[in-house]
């Protein structure tokens, strides 16, 4: 498992709910207390999806990670907004 952390905001990439490896988020008050669940950043649930970024301004962030064959290539750069 890898996990970056910005902000009040921590993603990863994990084995999850029949996900090869997804893309996780939680969101976490200053703190150190869990405002959410585990939120999932990628839409895509085949391959594997790993290497997450994240950066953040205020209340709002973005992930980015790496998927395999997402695109019709062999990986490709992908991101959420959250708001």
């Amino acid at each position: 498992m890898k996990a970056r952390c910005e902000g009040n905001a921590l993603a990863w990439d994990g084995f999850e709910e029949g996900d090869m490896n997804g893309i996780w988020v939680r969101v976490f008050d200053p703190a150190g207390n869990p405002l959410t669940g585990a939120l999932r950043a990628n839409v895509q649930h085949q391959m594997v999806q790993a290497f997450p970024s994240i950066a953040a301004h205020d209340d709002r962030f973005v992930v980015a990670w790496e998927s395999e064959q997402q695109d019709g290539n062999k990986y490709g750069v992908f991101a959420a907004r959250f708001d």
